[in-house]
Order: C-alpha cells, then structure tokens, then sequence
C-alpha cells in the first residue's frame, strides 16, 4: 500500500518516490453498477489516483500502460454493451423516458471512457485539457442517474398499476369462465393445461392428473384439438367436429385462439359448444321441409300461410307449388303484403270469407269456408279453405292450411241438386255417430248425427257416462272391455263384424247398431273414440269401416286417400305408403309394403292396367306430372274407382328411381256423375212425353223455357213457334198474362209455393178451355231461378161438374120432398106402433089371467089335451106381453130425450151382470172384465145397452162346458170402442147386417128363446147418441158385439135433435 496519513490523503512525497502507474492495480475493484452516484464517486476518485499518478512519475514503465489501456478499453467495451441493451428496451416498455436516460448516461459513460483512453494513450492532451471534459461528462453523468432513478421509480409505479389491472381483468375473466354455459380452457405453450371451467370438468372429468396437452377428450375430437393448437401460433382455429360417445353420434364447435404477449406465443384458449341438439333440430327442421315439399307437391290442394298483422294488412307468406294448377300463377306472385288474397275472392263471397277470416282470429278456431275465386286466366272456380290459426308472441295470427279445388264437385253436386228438385226429392244418406269419452267413460264429444241417432241434444249428452246409451244387460261387460282395451290396446269390435250390438235411445228405445273403438292418448289422458252407425234398416248390411281416426293425425294422415312411393316396373312395386292405403285398397298395411299384394297385377283392373301403364310412361317421356282414373278391385271383389295424381323421381342423368303421388276414392263421385245423366236423361224423357200434363218453363220474364209434347196438343203451338215468347203472345189474354207474372214475381220475393187453380185460355185455333194449374220454382239463386208451369186440360171435367151440379141441385128437391113423406110416414107408423101396442096390452092381460085361472082353478077337471091347451095359452099370452113391452120401450125411444153424463161403465157392467145372473142361475159364464174407461152418455139407456148384450152373451154361451164373457174396451183412431164377447154358438157372418133389425133371429125359438128385439133396441140406443155397432162372429166359435159413443160433451142432450 502507498504511504498515506492518518486522514486517507495520499503522502505527495511517497508518491513521488514511486511510479504513479504502479498503485492503480493495487485499488480495489468497482462493484457498484455503472452508472450508479457511488460509481460515478468511485471513477471520480480513480481519475484523480490517476493523474496523480501520471503527475507524479511522468515514466511510467510501457507495460503499466498497456495493462490500463487494455482495463479501460474493455469497461468501455461493456459499457457499450449495455447502452445497446437499453436502446433495445426502448420500444418495448411502456415508460420509455427511463431507458432514454438510462442510454443517454451509458453514453455518456462510453464517452468518459474513451477520453480517459485517448488521455491514456495521449498525454499531451492531458495536459492541454486539465481533464476538464472528464469532470464535465462525470457531472452530467451524475445529474442523468438522478433523473433515470425518478424515471425508475415512475416505471416501477406504471409495473405495479399494470399488475393491478391485469388481476382484475383476470378476475372478471375468470368469473365469466366460471358461469358461461359452455366448456372453456386454457393451455400453455406447450399445449399443457393450466386452467378448465366446472361446464369443462362436468362434461370432461380429469380420470388422473396429466400434464399432457390432450385434456382426455375421445377421438376424433382430440386429434382435431391437437392439430389446432398447432396451428393456433399462427391464428385462430375453429370448426365442427363430429364424434362418438356410446352409441350416439354428437356434435361440438370447438374454437381455439392463441394467447400473445406482444409477438410472444404464451398458449391457448379454447371454447367448446355442444352442437348435438342443435343439429338434430337442423336436421329435423331440413327432413321436416322435405317432407311437406313433397306432400305440397303431390297434395290434391295448394298448401298455404297466411299472416294477419295487427294493423288488418292480411298476406300470403306461403304457397306451393300447386298455385301453378290451382290459380295459374306462380308462388311468388302471391306471397307477401302486396298482394291481397282476398282480391281473387268473387263480390258474393268476399264479405262471407272476410268474416270468416275475423271470426277465426278472434276465437282461434280452425276456419273452413268455401268461396269462388278468379284464376289469373279469367275463369272462375270453386276452392275449399282448411286452416288452423296461431298467435305469435308479436301479435301476428298465422294459419297454416290447405285449399283444394271443388269446381267439379260443387258443379256435379248443383245438377244433381237441380235434377233431384225438379223430381220433388233429395236422397240424403245418414253420416256415423262419433262418440269420444275420457278414461272414466263419460262423454266429451258428440256430433250432429250421434244427436239424432240417440235423439238426444249435444247439451245434454256431453258428461253423461256412455252407459246411459247402453242397455242395462249390457254395461257391466261394457265397462269390462273398455277398461281392458285401455291396457292392452285389443278389442274384438270392429265395424262391419258379424256380431250386432245394441243401443239405447235417450226415450227409451233400443236399437241394433254396429260400431268401432279406438284408444288415443293426448297429454297423458287415455281417449276412447267410439264410431256407431244405426243398423235398424240395414243390418244384413256389409261394413269395411276397420278403425277410427286418431285425435291428432298429420297432415299425411289426414289427407283422403293414400301417398305412395313406387317403382317405375309393371307391378308398380311398393316403397312406401300411408296409413290410407289400407282404406283405400282393402288390404293390409304389411302386405302392401312388403311386396306381397302387387298394385300392378292384383288391385288395378284388368281392363285398365295396360292404359294406366302407357299414360304413366308417356308422361316420364315428357318429364310432367300424370292424372289419370282406373279401376281397382278391391280383395274383397268389389270394384273401385280411383283417382291418381303423381311424378317421376330422377336422378342427374335422368333415369327414373321412384314414383311419388296420391291417390284417392273417386267412386261415390263416378256414381254421382252417372245417375245424374241418369236423371237427367228419366227427366227429360218425363218432361217431353208425359201424356196429359202440359209442362212449360219459363223465366223471371215470363218468356217459354221449355214447351213439351202435350203443351203442344192440349194449345196448339209447336216448341218452336212457343219458345222465347210470353202467354201474352200464345194462349192467354193481357189481363191472365199480368196476373200470371205477379204469380211468377210473388213466388221469386217470397219463396213460396202457391197452391194450383184454374186458367182460362184460348188456344192456337181459337177455342177456349181450362186448365188446372201449378206453378213452382226450380234453380238456386235468383239469377238462374226458372218457374215450372203444369197444366192438366180440365175443360171436359168442369162441363161435366156444371151439367151433375145441376143434375144434384134437382135430385136435392126430390129428396127434401121424400125425405118429408118419409118422415110424416115414420110418425104415424111409430104413432101406429105405439097405439097398437098400448091397446093390446089389456086384452093380452085378460087373456094370461084367465088362462092361468083355469088351470089354477079348473085344471083338475081338464083332460091332457085341454090342459095343455090352456098352458099353451098362458105361455103365448105372456110371449105376446113381453113382445108388446119391447115394442113400447122401442116406440118410447123415438120420443125420449137423451141426457148425457159421465157414467163409469165398469161400476154399470158389475151390477147388469148380477141381474142377468139371476136369469141363469145354473150354468152361468164366468165374467172377465178388461179395463174399462168411462162413457158420456145417458145413463137409463146406456144401461138397457149393457143389459141386453150381456144377456144375450149369457143366453147364447150357457150351453158350453165353460162358458165365458168378456167385456174390454179398444181405441180405433181416436174413437173408444166397447165390446162383449162371449165362447157361444156364434152366428153366420153373411146375415151379420140382419142382426139389428127388429124381430131378426138367427136362432130357432126353441132353443133360444127372445122376442127379436133386444139387439134393435141396442142400435136404437147408440145411433140416439151418435154411435155405431158392430157384431163379427163364426158358428161354434163364439160372437162380439162392439159399440162406441162419440165423447162430444158440448152436443145437445137430445141426440135426435142433433142429428
């Protein structure tokens, strides 16, 4: 160590004695960081050791210096290292203002080294400069360090607010990582993971910690993560990756993007979507719009939607390609709100389908309504409208529905409407009762025919239990087979089976009937649909009906016929076809789709199958669509007309693969075309050679329409001459001619039918007659209403009515002169009758006294001959009183009034039958009584009635080992009838009308006795109270007398006054 005192100054004259350049190696090194105060100290104070050193011994030895040159060349050395280092890290930080003074200083530095090596090596300099730029370039140095360390300590505030930030960021990240719905994770550069959310490590549980790359996905789905974190360096990477999880196939879209610090690369993060759901949707939604274009393209209708805007604007959103056929317009013409459907719709229908449309998008009710349209090419048709609404959130309603055709039909349905009207009669069949009941039986639906099938009201019949149509035999095993169909799904009912079932009518009345049953479930709810006709007229009957429609169908099943898919071969080989094939064709789903039934060989006619087969082929040929109608037969025989409307399937080079389309019953509509030209042909024929009934049409103007044969007779016009003229033109004269077009004109305002009267006319060659007239109207609106007008020649008949009404009118006088004698010659022989009567009555007492004195008195005395003389007497004495006394009571009833009154016959047959007992008393008939209701009349002489005939059923019964009488009582329209019967000889019936008549018998005397006139004085009593009798019999077969009395209780008391 060089000599210094005890104050750290060097001893000037030690260092004298020394070389200067021989005490810098002996300094300890500088360990402070260049650029530092303390460092910038330290080389201060070297500088100084330095010059003194060079002061003191200006001799310096050669390799001293060298070893200082090569010490300070290679601190300047580093010294320019780290200035290139701090110019680097300018651009790269944020606070720059730092590592600018940083660079300035290490400069500076450099500099201060170069000029300490350019002293070193130039000493002369030294001494000129005084080592003035060193201090200069240290005291900058100095004041530059302290500006750099303010500049630090400013970059070490910025580090820790950037710090702050990014820890909140990562945070806030890590929150949303936390809660995303999808998987996110995050990788190194090295593809290792660092960080997996809970929707990852649910989906993708870690079986064991890795520190691989793969987060343990299958494959394919990690080979595509890998290759993507490859190239994620370079950008993001994202794509759909299908793959295999068990047995089902799934979907994901996988994103990975690239984590950078500035150009650095530091990893991954990637996100995962699980698209399975999705895609399923998207494909079910691309098969879904297959499916309706190829039903739209081959449906019997124009499948459609429309939309109605909350501010009233209704549009087409939809429409299939069967506008072209339908309207003869493409699609897009019609969709969207410039166009509005219901321009199309005719003057007379545009309000009814305007409403209609309201209605259903005020209730959201299904609408179906049937309008006439005009096509784009002027002609007008008819279309049928289906359509189901539905109310979007915005407020729109939608209907989605189909519309079809329905010119033909309605056409055919208006001539036969016409012709059936014209011949006075529509034949109109029953439709099914369509029941539905929920799974404790009781009714939630019940149509219009079930109403009148079971003659009860919706209203009443809906929450009713299905046993209340059911007869009481019937519902235990009723209840049995629904519930057991409703678990198994079997039930031996099927419409068209042998087996006949039986119903009950809401009056009471059973009736055989024939029905199906189905089982549907809806919302978990077990739906039982019963189909039942009434099979009381029919029920030897044949039924095909094999099940019912489901409650919800697709539009598929809905449509009436069948959509198939078949081979372009001669047996037209099934692929594919609906549940309405077997309606259709008879036959079994299976069979159809399994080959074994050949649509071409064994259901299209044999007369068709070759005509079916060129018109399909010609229309390949022609890349068009094919319509045609043929035959089928059916398995069962019958034959049934069908209508087929379909396409060729081809391929790109246009081989055919497939034939899609529809078919459909066109049976009932062949039938329809063929009895109305039927009809029309029996009408016409009808109309023109009707033998005496004159018919002509006419219009609302009065001309002729129409003039047949008989027309022609019975007026003299031809058809030609009478054609387009008016009756004021022909037959009749102005006034006829204007009452006869008020006729016409009150039937057009009012509808109604005017009952016929007569015409007077004047015919082509002058003479006059009369017709019997009718006239009625034919059509169904007033623009093409006719008027029928038949005429029956009635001219002879009213001669002949005016020549017997005066005829009658003379024959009238002659009978009121007869009747008059008559009546004069009644009076005296009934004041005769009553006279003679009366006066003999007294001689016939004298007479049966004094018989009965002898032989009381004097019979002793009397031979055999004399005493059966004198008992002779008496027997014919008390004959002839009895007579007399009946012709009294008979006389007696011409004067006698009749006082009417209830009387209660029963309680009056019981007592005349003991009377008449006590005439029989051996042998007596047994009495049955039936149920006897009470009788307005006079009570005395409906008791001589009663007394009679049931005397005279005793009488003629009592011979008989049982003898009976029976007295019943029997309705005849609105008339109460009495009868007696009895088991007695009986009678003759071809004398039945002598009977009645006074001393009329039937029966000798002695084996009957009777005066003849019990049954006369019977009639006698009824006709007074404006009745009738009557008596039927056979011998040894018993005979019945009946009678009945008019219950008129506001007739007078005197019957013969009132007649």
């Amino acid at each position: 160590m060089a000599p210094c005192d005890h104050t750290g100054n060097f001893d000037n004259s030690s260092c004298r004695a020394l070389d200067g350049r021989a005490l810098l190696p002996v300094l300890p090194p500088c360990r402070t960081p260049p650029g530092s105060a303390r460092g910038a100290k330290v080389i201060g104070v070297t500088q100084m050791c330095d010059g003194a050193a060079r002061r003191a011994s200006p001799h310096l030895e050669r390799p001293c210096m060298d070893a200082i040159f090569i010490i300070v060349a290679v601190s300047s050395l580093l010294q320019l290292a780290a200035l290139v280092f701090a110019l680097r890290l300018i651009p790269l930080t944020k606070v720059r203002a730092a590592w600018i003074l940083l660079s300035v200083t290490f400069g500076l530095m450099l500099l201060r080294r170069v000029l300490s090596l350019i002293e070193i090596v130039m000493p002369e300099v030294r001494a000129v400069t005084k080592g003035l730029p060193s201090e200069l370039v240290a005291l900058t140095i100095s004041i530059l360090l302290v500006l750099s360390m303010w500049q630090v300590r400013e970059m070490f505030l910025a580090w820790q607010r950037d710090r702050d930030a990014r820890r909140m960021t990562e945070a806030r990240l890590a929150a949303v990582f936390e809660n995303v719905p999808f998987e996110i994770w995050v990788s190194d550069e090295h593809g290792r993971p660092v960080y997996r959310n809970p929707v990852f490590l649910r989906r993708w549980p870690p079986t064991s910690p890795s520190s691989s790359g793969s987060p343990g996905f299958p494959e394919p789905l990690a080979g595509w993560y890998t290759d993507a974190c490859r190239r994620a360096a370079s950008g993001a990477v994202s794509g759909e990756v299908r793959y295999a999880e068990g047995d089902r196939e799934r979907c994901a879209y996988l994103v990975v993007a690239p984590v950078r610090d500035g150009d650095r690369f530091d990893g991954t993060v990637s996100i995962s979507l699980d698209m399975t759901e999705q895609k399923q949707i998207e494909d079910e939604l691309r098969m879904s719009r297959q499916r309706l274009a190829d039903v739209a393209a081959h449906s019997p209708g124009m499948l459609f939607e429309t939309v109605l805007k909350p501010d009233g604007t209704f549009y087409l959103s939809y429409a299939s390609q069967r506008s072209r056929d339908l309207l003869g317009v493409e699609p897009e013409a019609l969709i969207g709100p410039s166009f509005d459907p219901f321009s199309l719709v005719t003057d007379q229908d545009r309000t009814m389908a305007r409403a209609s449309i309201a209605q259903s998008a005020r209730t959201l009710d299904p609408f179906q309504h049937e309008v006439r349209v005009h096509r784009f090419d002027g002609r007008t048709i008819w279309l049928r409208s289906i359509a189901a609404p539905r109310r979007l959130d915005n407020g729109d309603t939608v209907w989605t529905g189909i519309t079809m055709d329905i010119t033909d039909m309605k056409a055919a349905e208006q001539r036969v409407a016409e012709s059936e009207q014209l011949l006075s009669g529509i034949i109109r069949s029953a439709m099914d009762a369509i029941i539905t009941i929920n799974a404790d039986q009781r009714i939630i639906q019940f149509n219009a025919a079930a109403e009148a099938i079971f003659r009860c009201a919706v209203e009443d019949a809906i929450g009713k239990p299905i046993e209340a149509f059911i007869p009481a035999r019937y519902r235990p095993n009723h209840r049995r087979h629904v519930e057991e169909f409703g678990r198994t799904g079997q039930t031996s009912r099927r419409m068209g089976s042998a087996r006949t079932l039986s119903a009950l009518r809401l009056d009471g009345e059973e009736f055989p009937i024939e029905a199906s049953i189905s089982r549907v479930e809806v919302s978990g709810r077990d739906l039982f649909t019963v189909i039942l006709r009434d099979i009381t007229e029919r029920i030897t009957s044949e039924h095909a009906l094999r099940e019912s429609e489901r409650v919800i169908r697709t539009l598929l099943g809905n449509l009436p016929g069948m959509v198939y898919r078949c081979r372009n071969d001669r047996d037209w080989t099934i692929e594919f076809v609906s549940d309405g094939g077997a309606e259709l064709t008879g036959c079994d789903l299976e069979d159809l789709r399994g080959g074994r039934v050949r649509i071409g060989r064994d259901l299209i006619h044999e007369g068709d199958r070759d005509r079916v087969w060129e018109d399909v082929q010609r229309a390949l040929e022609e890349r068009r669509p094919f319509q045609i109608e043929y035959r089928i037969v059916r398995p069962d025989g019958r034959v049934r007309w069908v209508w087929e409307r379909g396409q060729g399937v081809f391929n790109e080079r246009g081989d055919v693969l497939a034939l899609e389309g529809f078919m459909t019953d066109i049976t009932e509509r062949r039938f329809a075309e063929n009895a109305l030209r039927e009809s029309e042909a029996r009408l016409q024929a009808i109309l023109s050679h009707a033998p005496n009934v004159a018919i002509q049409i006419f219009d609302r103007q009065g001309r002729v329409l129409f003039w047949n044969r008989a027309a022609e007779r019975l007026f003299g016009f031809t058809q030609e001459e009478a054609v387009g003229r008016t009756l004021d033109q022909l037959i009749l004269d102005a006034a006829g001619a204007s009452e006869f077009l008020k006729l016409i004109d009150h039937i057009a305002r009012t509808g109604e039918h005017v009952p016929p009267e007569d015409w007077r006319f004047t015919a082509k060659d002058g003479t006059c007659g009369v017709v019997y007239s009718g006239v009625f109207p034919i059509g169904f609106d007033q623009d093409r209403q006719a008027y029928v007008c038949m005429d029956i020649d009635i001219t002879a008949r009213r001669r002949a009515e005016d020549a017997l009404r005066a005829a009658n009118e003379r024959l009238e006088d002659r009978v009121r002169e007869r009747t008059a004698q008559l009546e004069e010659t009644n009076a005296e022989l009934e004041a005769f009758t009553y006279s003679v009567s009366h006066d003999l009555r007294a001689p016939v007492r004298h007479i049966s006294s004094y018989a009965r004195i002898l032989l009381e008195e004097h019979g002793a005395d009397f031979t055999g001959d004399a005493k059966h003389c004198a008992s002779s007497i008496l027997a014919s004495s008390k004959k002839l009183g009895r007579l007399i006394d009946d012709l009294l009571d008979f006389s007696r009833l011409g004067r006698q009034a009749v006082r009417r009154e209830e009387v209660d016959v029963a309680a009056m047959v019981d007592e005349v039958w003991r009377e008449v007992l006590k005439l029989y008393p051996q042998g007596a008939p047994r009495l049955i009584v039936g149920n006897l209701p009470p009788a307005w009349a006079d009570p005395g002489l409906l008791r001589h009635v009663w007394f009679n005939l049931l005397e005279n059923a005793a009488k003629y019964s009592a011979g008989r080992p049982t003898p009976e009488v029976r007295v019943t009582a029997f309705d005849r329209g609105v008339e109460h009838w009495y009868a007696v019967s009895d088991n007695g000889v009986g009678f003759d019936p071809r004398y039945a009308d002598k009977l009645f008549g006074v001393f009329q018998r039937l029966h000798r005397e002695e084996d009957f006795p009777g005066t003849g006139v019990g049954l006369a004085l019977v009639r006698r009593i009824v006709q007074k109270h404006g009745g009738e009798v009557a008596a039927e019999g056979r011998l040894d077969q018993g005979a019945t007398f009946s009678f009945h009395l008019p219950e008129n209780r506001n007739e007078p008391a005197d019957g013969d006054s009132a007649r």
